[in-house]
């Protein structure tokens, strides 16, 4: 698909099936996350595959409001950072968050991000 056909398929979606993502295929989006730039290439970004329920369960009340949708989701993965290598570090969670989404999308899997 081109570059162009993944943006427009990009959705931020809120109800996921219940079908098991392999752990080979969130890998592979972890991979492409990786590549994404950083401030100074200090790569600060941190990823967390969580497939277990009850951790999304969890994950799913770790806001007032926004988030109640992931415990359905059959996995997550958080994007979290080493604070301690830059004061960029959220944008380069956002950049990390914005490959990680296309690239669910570009393996046929939808995405949200909270």
């Amino acid at each position: 698909m081109d570059f162009k056909t993944l943006v427009a398929k990009r959705r931020s979606v809120r109800r996921f099936s219940p079908t098991a993502v392999s752990r080979e295929v969130l890998l592979d989006l972890v991979n492409v996350a990786l590549t994404a730039p950083s401030s100074r290439n200090m790569r600060t970004s941190r990823f967390i595959i969580v497939d277990d329920r009850e951790t999304l369960a969890a994950l799913s009340e770790m806001r007032d409001y926004g988030s109640s949708f992931m415990k359905d989701a059959p996995a997550a993965i958080v994007v979290a950072a080493d604070t301690t290598k830059t004061d960029l570090w959220r944008e380069n969670c956002a950049i990390s968050a914005t490959m990680l989404s296309l690239a669910a999308v570009d393996a046929g899997l939808a995405s949200c991000w909270v």
